[in-house]
């Protein structure tokens, strides 16, 4: 009887194929989604390239602050500047105009009396000085959460009741929020080091945002002892010159802090209010005197002409280097194909999640990551330090630099940081379908 043959399976071989398989599947769909008009061909899914070009309006800002003096002037600009750039405002330029001043006359009382013995009122000359701010905004954001940033001083302090005063009038509702109702104290901005946004939970049982106001380490113990002098009172938290209540727990914890609510009630509202706070003090009042559409600027460009003309130029510089063998053929192969899988991934991503972005930037960050990829394919063995360099210098530009500038160098860190996962993962996929 003939000996049949022993079937044997290669396990290791079978899940090493599928596992390509998975890889070349992902990969696919990665560049379908990415690649233009593709979206044309489902109504399934909708995946296309949202950008933020025609969403873009520009306005000038003329607020006057009152004050000639230069540093509070400067200090003023630069706050608003911060604020501005917080939020995420994508331009912002601030210009400032020349300073005027006006004599008014004020009346105080004094100590001289007439012959009637009536007290005397004497006018008295006071210099009023104005310095108007040309604030020109391009952004996408909603216009009404810019003006605020522009023009609200944002001052904030802890008051306590005056006596003598009904609080719980309901004839006069107003009152319990009025500040001249209220006495001034030794903490305003100064005695706090941050202020944070957070939802925390409510009596009813539900969550809301609230103000939490932090003190500095050197005002903590002062704080303390204010809040037990009144404790189970209610004093008043008093932001941009109205007053919110806080009623004082009957025994002060250690971790001492004060919080009030707000209209925060989205992620937006609380960008902008902790801009508000944390931005910096503006030490003279604003006044927003006028506003003034602008035509917009930003470059809009056909994005989908621009990355075929990109891929056809990346392919052209690669033949060039295989025909002239200026590049070992694996590293070429190599780089490549991880630039055309980062992109496909990138650009897919920004596809399904309906993330806008400037169409400006796309080419660029396409060209920037092909340069990237190629250097860190033809030097692995210093691949981290050119890495480490490249992230450490686009921090430093989010951090000082506009808000298009943050929004550029966090898309190119995601882009560094998936180029040098995905090159190790392309270098043994060639190596596996060379064997196949």
């Amino acid at each position: 009887m003939k000996k049949q043959p022993k079937i044997t399976f290669n396990i290791k071989g079978i899940l090493s194929f599928i596992v390509l398989a998975l890889i070349s599947a992902v990969m696919l769909a990665a560049v379908f989604i990415a690649l233009p008009y593709t979206e044309k061909l489902t109504d399934i899914v909708s995946f296309n390239l949202v950008t933020k070009d025609q969403d873009y309006w520009t306005k000038v800002y003329t607020v006057s602050v009152a004050s000639g003096n230069k540093k509070e002037i400067e200090d003023t600009k630069e706050i608003i500047y911060k604020r501005l750039r917080d939020f995420g405002v994508e331009r912002v330029n601030i210009s400032i105009g020349e300073t005027t001043s006006e004599e008014i006359e004020v009346t105080s009382e004094t100590e001289e009396t007439t012959e009637e013995g009536e007290e005397a009122k004497e006018p008295e000359k006071k210099t009023v000085y104005k310095t108007p701010l040309y604030i020109t905004v391009t952004t996408t954001k909603d216009t009404a959460y810019i003006e605020p940033l522009v023009s609200l001083q944002y001052e904030y302090k802890v008051m306590t009741r005056k006596n003598g005063i009904n609080f719980d009038d309901s004839s006069n509702a107003m009152a319990a929020y009025l500040e001249e109702n209220y006495n001034k104290t030794d903490f305003d901005h100064t005695a706090f080091r941050s202020v944070y946004i957070t939802k925390l939970g409510t009596s009813t049982g539900g969550k809301a945002y609230f103000v939490i106001f932090k003190p500095w380490a050197h005002k903590v113990d002062d704080l303390r002892h204010f809040l037990e002098e009144h404790a189970g009172d209610t004093i008043g938290i008093c932001v941009n010159g109205m007053v919110y209540q806080y009623n004082v727990p009957d025994t002060i914890s250690s971790n001492v802090m004060l919080y009030t609510s707000t209209y925060a009630e989205n992620a937006e509202d609380v960008k902008e209010l902790s801009a508000l706070y944390n931005s910096g003090h503006i030490p003279v009042e604003l006044t927003l005197e006028d506003t003034e559409d602008k035509d917009t600027d930003i470059v809009s460009i056909n994005y989908i002409k621009v990355m075929l003309g990109f891929a056809a130029a990346l392919i052209v510089v690669y033949l060039y280097m295989f025909i002239f063998k200026t590049t070992k053929r694996i590293e070429l192969v190599q780089s490549l194909l991880t630039t055309g899988i980062v992109l496909s991934l990138y650009i897919s991503y920004l596809k399904i999640t309906d993330t806008p972005i400037d169409s400006f930037i796309l080419p660029i960050e396409a060209i920037i990551t092909a340069i990237l990829v190629k250097s860190l394919a033809g030097n692995r063995d210093s691949m981290i330090y050119i890495a480490t360099a490249f992230i450490i210098t686009l921090i430093f530009s989010s951090i000082w630099g506009t808000a298009t500038i943050v929004h550029f160098s966090i898309q190119m860190i995601i882009l560094t940081a998936l180029s040098c996962i995905l090159l190790p993962l392309t270098k043994w996929y060639i190596n596996k379908v060379k064997h196949l």
